[in-house]
């Protein structure tokens, strides 16, 4: 069966960012420290900014209890402290068209798609234009290991044809609603057509089973984002001469062909959305006992349909009274082995973890910049590697482990031509108590690292907010290494 490495390092090239900021400010520092010494004569006050410099070195240089930097995680708790004094994970459409921490300015256009007046939604932001499409899977119930390795390669044929230049795609979500089923759903057809006369236990089993189905029950939603770079729609799509509608014309084209490669590598693509059946979805990603496909209240505006939420220590309590919180894979936490193509199985289909959307996002990376980036990666894990074997410092064989997965994804991106990509995945599990939603947090690490053998699952706690926006269907950019 197909394995897959997820994680490893940031490659470190021999001229990075952040050495040329670190010698320029070795620079500054040392002119500064010349102009005073010429300027006032005072060795004190040199040996003062001597000592000063030392210790910012020192600060620096100073890793926490998980292998941060000092410096950062100092930064992160000023961070969380301001932003929680200053409401900035607060959201109230009344008072805002979207956000504060949605940093980049959006815009929602509706694309004509149908004579019957259907449109599709096309979000604009400055460097990128975002679709959404409601998809299915072609085939349902347990299927055989020798079709699941078929679907596993044609995922990864599907990535690598998705990242061709012409399509204009540089990112790919896929939007997993999870829902657990509700008694009063489940009681009409096995309690509405009951024969009468039936034994008194048979009568009360019968009624007590939507109870039991509806504890082990979930309805699974799906949708794929798809996030296409402007220059690109409008240097190989959009036709002249440009108008203000160029682009995102040339967005509904490009989704156009991406649709028909999804449904020929078996993704049954059910429907292209409009500006209201968006917003009806982030409502029910904010609100969960909302249907996506009710868009009452949702032709306002984007924005209009979804509730106000506040903040509340690291989680966020919405109007409705939904409490939600969201924890991510960090850079760290993906698992030291490889992983089987159906990695996200037990969180996607556990059970007593509540209300969940899981969010996977897939920067697709060109081939000759993923070569490029997996030989940095094997580089720089290769060097770290060999630092500690000279130090003679133990680290249990992760830094053995990092340069195999490195000499793993450099080998099928350079020698069997896979596709480079960049993934992140999310979870946002939401419950109606603080109380439940502690235990489905705890429930859903819990599974990350005994059933998917991830290192941790670090929780959005200093950035409740930021972690909200990354699980709506907004196909935010996921950062670059």
């Amino acid at each position: 069966m197909q394995t897959y490495h997820l994680g490893g390092v940031t490659p470190v090239p021999w001229l990075s960012r952040g050495k040329v900021v670190g010698l320029v400010l070795l620079a500054t520092v040392g002119l500064v420290v010349m102009v005073l010494l010429v300027t006032y004569k005072n060795l004190v006050l040199v040996a003062v900014l001597f000592v000063l410099i030392a210790a910012f070195v020192v600060l620096a240089r100073h890793r926490t209890s998980d292998g941060g930097f000092w410096l950062l995680h100092a930064g992160e708790g000023l961070r969380h402290a301001i932003g929680k004094r200053a409401r900035w994970d607060d959201f109230d459409p009344e008072l805002e068209d979207q956000p504060f921490m949605l940093m980049e300015p959006l815009r929602v256009i509706g694309v004509p798609s149908g004579e019957d007046g259907t449109e599709l939604a096309v979000l604009e932001y400055p460097r990128a234009m975002v679709c959404v499409l409601e998809v299915s899977g072609a085939a349902h119930g347990v299927k055989e290991p020798a079709e699941v390795r078929r679907n596993e390669e044609s995922t990864i044929s599907l990535h690598r044809t998705l990242s061709e230049p012409k399509l204009c795609l540089e990112q790919l979500d896929w939007l997993t609603l999870v829902r657990p089923e509700s008694p009063a759903a489940l009681a009409e057809p096995f309690v509405g057509d009951l024969v009468e006369g039936l034994p008194g236990p048979v009568q009360e089993a019968m009624e007590a089973l939507p109870d039991g189905l509806a504890a082990r029950t979930e309805r699974v939603r799906s949708y794929a984002i798809a996030r296409f770079d402007v220059d690109a729609l409008f240097s190989r799509v959009a036709q002249p001469p440009f108008t203000e509608s160029s682009g995102a014309e040339a967005a509904y084209d490009a989704l156009s062909q991406v649709a028909r490669l999804l449904a020929g590598k078996g993704i049954r693509v059910i429907r292209g959305l409009g500006p209201a059946e968006v917003s009806a979805l982030m409502r029910a990603v904010v609100s969960p006992d909302e249907d996506p496909d009710d868009i009452t209240g949702c032709e306002g505006g984007f924005w209009s349909a979804v509730p106000s939420w506040k903040r509340d220590g690291g989680t966020i309590v919405t109007a409705k009274g939904w409490h939600h919180a969201t924890a991510t894979f960090a850079l760290d936490d993906w698992p030291l082995t490889p992983v089987r193509g159906r990695w996200l199985e037990p969180i996607v289909f556990g059970a007593d973890m509540g209300a969940r959307t899981i969010m996977t996002q897939v920067r697709l990376i060109p081939r000759y910049r993923a070569r490029d980036f997996a030989k940095g990666q094997l580089t720089t894990a290769a060097s770290r590697r060999y630092q500690k074997d000279k130090s003679g410092e133990i680290d249990a064989g992760e830094a053995w482990s990092k340069e195999a997965t490195a000499q793993q994804v450099a080998r099928d991106v350079v020698l069997d031509g896979h596709v480079g990509i960049m993934p992140a995945v999310r979870v946002l599990c939401s419950t109606r108590t603080p109380r439940a939603l502690a235990t489905a947090m705890e429930t859903v690490e819990n599974v990350a690292t005994d059933k998917l053998n991830a290192e941790s699952l670090s929780t959005d706690a200093t950035r409740p907010g930021v972690g909200l926006l990354h699980c709506l269907p907004l196909g935010l950019e996921v950062p670059r290494r």
